[in-house]
């Protein structure tokens, strides 16, 4: 179940104090405990962390000279693993540039000693009116959230947990996508824990882990001589899900033939083992996962179009975890603790220097490579800290490449996700009418034409790149704006650039520029009927700069010259419009209904 390490209306607010000296932690103490809070006390930095969890506090008054641990590698922990706590910094160091330095860090106060009663006892009431102002106007829960095995506070991934307790006790299948590594097995599992009315087993097959040739058998089961080796009967995953949840990973792997069989199955829940005629019946939830582009599969070939339909019945879709904000710390820290325990290290937290490359590093192999990286490093150096210096040699040759040259990222991102960057990977289903442009937008197009918001002098460069931004958003399908509805002929133009997403791709060409660069463009509006709003061209503009960008709205922010917070309030607002939908990176609108 969800678990917030929030406040939730106890009548005490928690107060951690990290001071070493004893009269001061005592002083600092007696002041606090008046204004009606639970307290502890940590005199050094090991202290204070173990508290972190263990006490959860929702204020910490934080000396910085600490005998172990610098004061500013803490606070740097805090503001970025622990964004719920509010820091107080109370240090006799007078430098001018502290404050600045400790604010930066994330500290919401600075007290410079000696601290008289009344100041502490003011900056702590007015620190308890912050939080309890903070929990009337936010309506949503704490930054540290947990469901299931997930550890994440990013929004993708509230959304997720939301659409989790939302789908808990459904009977409807549901289909699960992701890049390898991202925790579809999690995903279904979660939802097999969530799930209040079923009892059953959780069941987990890999269809690309076990041969064809037994894989019926491990589904249906089989009865003894069916065939060379049924020495015995043997039940089935089906069978022992009964009443719980079979999960079937990579799905697109799964023989034809079986899929034909497993077709059967779902629209019946009847089975039989393997060499019997003898008809069985098992109450049977199915969750299927594939790190594939299943549309790709259907088109191929690979995958039945009437079985993928039939699983395809809620969507859920895993984003990587390079688009999960500082839920790559969160997770971190959770491995260190992990493993910290499990090779008897005393490691206790991410140096600020390591926490910005692992932020910047693209994680092709997603939370499976992190939590390789976080076990090594364990295994390999000595704590109490994770430096820079002690990640693995190819991430930080990645994240110089990328710092000194931001064009490359996408190389880093991998093959894994090879059908939103290789568009001779990506499937469009045929039903859908979409005609596409053979060339994809790239990022180095974006950052050649440097967009910005609002800039007047780059509408053109906007204009240009359009058409054909709109197009390759509908190829990928990574977040796709709903098309205009078509132009009656009647009133219109048959020409109108609105008509039709097909329609705008005609009028797109390339030229060359005097300067040796090739440049889009799109054909100036011919009548009044022709002319678009540069409110739709900023949005076609934008989506297609994400898509670009593999999705990567940080990446496409950088580039278009904005800030990512624009390009996320942008689209809520035409979501509220119904003009763009964000959506599985697979999948086309028309497909999810």
């Amino acid at each position: 179940m969800t678990s917030f390490n929030v406040n939730q209306n106890e009548l005490k607010t928690r107060v951690l104090i990290v001071e070493d000296s004893k009269p001061l932690n005592f002083f600092y103490n007696a002041v606090v405990k008046s204004l009606n809070t639970e307290v502890r006390s940590a005199y050094t930095g090991r202290e204070a962390i173990g508290f972190l969890d263990t006490f959860a506090p929702d204020i910490v008054l934080l000396d910085l000279n600490l005998p172990d641990i610098p004061g500013m590698e803490i606070l740097s922990m805090l503001g970025q693993q622990y964004h719920q706590v509010i820091t107080i910094v109370i240090t006799a160091d007078e430098r001018a540039n502290l404050p600045v330095e400790a604010m930066r860090l994330g500290a919401y106060d600075f007290l410079v000693k000696p601290v008289d009663s009344n100041r502490l006892r003011t900056t702590i009431n007015n620190t308890i009116e912050k939080l309890e102002l903070n929990a009337k106007v936010n309506v949503e829960p704490d930054n540290s959230i947990h469901l299931g095995n997930f550890i994440g506070a990013s929004k993708v991934m509230r959304d997720i947990y939301d659409k989790l307790c939302r789908i808990r006790n459904s009977k409807a299948s549901v289909f699960i996508t992701g890049e390898s590594g991202t925790g579809k097995e999690v995903t279904a599992n979660t939802l097999h824990e969530l799930n209040t009315e079923r009892k059953g087993k959780f069941m987990a097959i890999n269809c690309a882990a076990i041969p064809k040739e037994i894989m019926e058998s491990t589904i249906f089961g089989h009865v003894k001589g069916a065939f060379t080796g049924a020495v015995a009967d043997r039940t089935g995953a089906v069978a022992e899900a009964d009443g719980g949840t079979l999960f079937l990973d990579e799905i697109c792997e799964m023989d034809l033939e079986l899929q034909s069989k497993l077709l059967r199955f779902l629209q019946s829940s009847q089975y039989r083992m393997v060499g019997s005629q003898k008809t069985l019946s098992v109450d049977v939830r199915v969750i299927c996962a594939t790190n594939r582009d299943p549309f790709n599969e259907v088109k191929l070939g690979n995958f039945r179009e009437d079985l993928f339909y039939r699983l395809f019945v809620i969507p859920i879709h895993l984003p990587p975890l390079r688009e999960r904000e500082h839920d790559v710390l969160h997770i971190a820290m959770h491995f260190l603790k992990k493993y910290a325990e499990i090779e008897h290290k005393d490691f206790l937290y991410i140096s600020h220097e390591a926490s910005e490359t692992m932020l910047k590093y693209p994680w092709p192999g997603n939370v499976r490579e992190l939590q390789n990286v976080i076990h090594s490093t364990v295994v390999l150096f000595e704590g109490p800290v994770i430096t820079r210096e002690m990640l693995p040699a190819n991430i930080l040759r990645a994240v110089n490449d990328i710092e000194h040259n931001p064009e490359h990222y996408q190389k880093y991102v991998g093959r894994n996700s090879r059908f939103l960057i290789d568009g001779s990977d990506t499937g469009i289903p045929s039903a859908l009418g979409i005609t596409t442009l053979n060339s994809l937008p790239s990022a180095d197009d974006l950052k050649k034409n440097n967009i910005t918001d609002g800039s007047s002098k780059n509408e053109t460069s906007e204009s240009r790149a359009a058409v054909k931004s709109e197009n390759e958003s509908f190829r990928t399908g990574a977040l796709r704006e709903i098309p205009e509805k078509s132009v009656d002929s009647a009133e219109n133009d048959s020409s109108s650039l609105k008509a039709t997403p097909t329609a705008l791709a005609e009028n797109f060409r390339s030229e060359k520029s005097s300067e040796d660069n090739t440049i889009l463009r799109i054909d100036l509006p011919r009548s009044k009927d022709e002319i678009q709003s540069l409110d739709d061209i900023k949005r076609i503009y934008i989506i297609s700069a994400v898509n670009a960008c593999n999705g990567s709205v940080s990446q496409a922010s950088k580039l278009l010259g904005i800030n990512s917070s624009t390009i996320y309030r942008q689209m809520e607002k035409w979501a509220e419009k119904g003009l763009v939908q964000k959506q599985s990176l697979f999948l086309s609108k028309d497909s999810e209904h």
